[in-house]
């Protein structure tokens, strides 16, 4: 049995709300605030996460191997364990004439998620396409793969 209370909404005889106004929906999220703040919160994260992930991926090529890392396009599904690169490029540190050392057209890599959290992370594919590899060697210096690894080292 509904009723209908001017403005108030539609309410059925034991008092559940089945369509919100404007003050029956503030009267509902002050009950339930946690129903409104989880989905907003998880959302707000999901969004977050792949503009940092993408800041983190291009600062650890400075850093760590001393050579910018760039890519065109970064695909993340948390909630499945997926992130796939396109158009990754690992570029040759500046003494080096070539360009790049690695380019690839995409990078699919899939994460066990119930092994996050431990001391293993499994990684059960790991799919590379089109990959451009370019091997660089001076007499002195070595070459391009020998560079990255020293830096890795140090």
């Amino acid at each position: 049995f509904f009723r209908f209370r001017g403005s108030s909404g539609f309410y059925c005889e034991k008092g559940i709300l089945l369509s919100f106004t404007m003050s029956s929906a503030l009267v509902w999220a002050r009950r339930h605030p946690f129903l409104i703040a989880a989905p907003v919160g998880v959302l707000a994260i999901v969004v977050s996460v792949k503009p940092l992930l993408r800041l983190q991926l291009e600062s650890i090529g400075n850093k760590v191997i001393g050579a910018p890392i760039t890519f065109d396009d970064l695909d993340f599904r948390p909630f499945s364990g997926t992130v796939a690169l396109h158009g990754l490029c690992l570029k040759n540190q500046p003494q080096f004439r070539t360009d790049h050392l690695l380019a690839v057209k995409k990078v699919h890599v899939e994460v066990d998620l119930r092994t996050v959290l431990s001391s293993v992370v499994v990684i059960p594919l790991v799919e590379i396409r089109g990959l451009d590899m370019i091997y660089e060697k001076f007499l002195v210096e070595g070459s391009n793969v020998d560079a990255v690894q020293k830096k890795l080292r140090s």
